[in-house]
């Protein structure tokens, strides 16, 4: 054999023990994403439940949440509840969701409609005693009496309501949110939004400001979930709000993540608490579909396919979550 042949042949050689080693590392990544953690169980009748709304989920996160009886909640988008207007219901295309993803007529579990755009903007600023205040309350409305209607069965609420506010929680706006009451009566639970505007690092923010609105806005939820005998349970999200400046999207770190959850955890109203949380995501849409930078440049740093990810966040976040609501419980 000639020298150019040797050094082919170890060429080739190198190349080999390189994809080896590739080879093991991925797959000791992989058994470990495998390794699905157990979690005490909560007691379902005394503890504030954990609840995904994740999207589509990989085959490991899906057995996670099976193994650990934690359920997913359904969430019905706004073109299948609400016309191109946006503030008129679609009383056609709202059965046919239903029933596409709720096939059984008695089939049980959460629902939760998620009407925002034109919709929302007009509970948020529309004068309190106008045709267009009365009109749009009447449709959201409306839009329960059908799904309740169609699925007796299952829990039905409006994604972010009643009305989040971070900077103006006064009597005006505690006042508008009381005047949705026609909403409230046909609801079974609020899913008021407390997800995370601003990182610790923010000058004028902070963690003391960041408790204090997680606080007042589950505060008044709960008040409301008095009054209209209903359950409590938010939305939260492991990412900063879009409209962050700096971070947008980007994962909240663990501490800061668990001192946000805490919070809403610990509010009361004369003595009730959340009946729940509901953990809400759309990393596979965001990175498949619209493929946003920041998601995509999170796997190319973590040198991670989407499917790790996801598992590796599914395990993490909803462990902590489920150990703080545990905390809660045994105290």
């Amino acid at each position: 054999m000639n020298s150019k042949n040797y050094f082919q042949l170890f060429l080739l050689s190198l190349l080999m023990l390189g994809l080896n080693a590739c080879s093991k590392k991925n797959s000791v990544q992989s058994n470990e994403l495998r390794s699905i953690p157990e979690l005490k169980k909560l007691d379902k009748k005394k503890c504030p439940q954990l609840y995904l709304c994740l999207g589509r989920l990989p085959e490991e996160s899906m057995r996670f949440a099976q193994k650990n009886d934690i359920e997913h909640v359904i969430l019905i988008t706004g073109s299948s509840i609400h016309n191109k207007d946006q503030v008129s219901l679609n009383k056609s295309e709202l059965k046919a969701k239903i029933e596409k993803v709720f096939p059984n007529a008695n089939s049980e579990g959460i629902g939760v409609l998620d009407w925002e755009g034109k919709g929302i903007h007009q509970l948020e600023k529309e004068e309190l005693n106008s045709e267009t205040f009365r009109r749009i309350t009447q449709q959201y409305a409306e839009g329960l009496r059908l799904v309740k209607k169609l699925r007796p069965k299952v829990k039905w609420g409006y994604y972010s309501l009643p009305l989040r506010n971070y900077w103006s929680r006064d009597k005006k706006w505690e006042k508008r949110n009381e005047a949705l009451h026609a909403i409230y009566d046909e609801s079974d639970i609020l899913f008021p939004s407390i997800y995370d505007f601003y990182h610790d690092e923010v000058g004028f923010a902070g963690r003391k400001l960041d408790s204090m609105y997680v606080n007042d806005n589950v505060e008044l939820a709960l008040r409301l979930g008095i009054k209209h005998d209903l359950e409590v349970i938010p939305f939260f999200w492991h990412r900063y709000h879009n409209s962050n400046k700096t971070k947008p999207l980007e994962i909240i770190p663990d501490e800061e993540f668990a001192h946000h959850i805490s919070a809403a955890i610990a509010a009361n109203y004369k003595g009730k608490h959340i009946d729940g949380l509901v953990w809400w995501g759309a990393d596979e849409y965001y990175t498949k579909h619209k493929k946003v930078s920041v998601y995509t440049r999170e796997l190319k740093k973590n040198k991670m396919t989407l499917e790790e990810q996801q598992n590796k966040l599914t395990f993490q976040k909803a462990s902590l979550v489920h150990n703080q609501l545990l905390e809660f419980c045994n105290n």
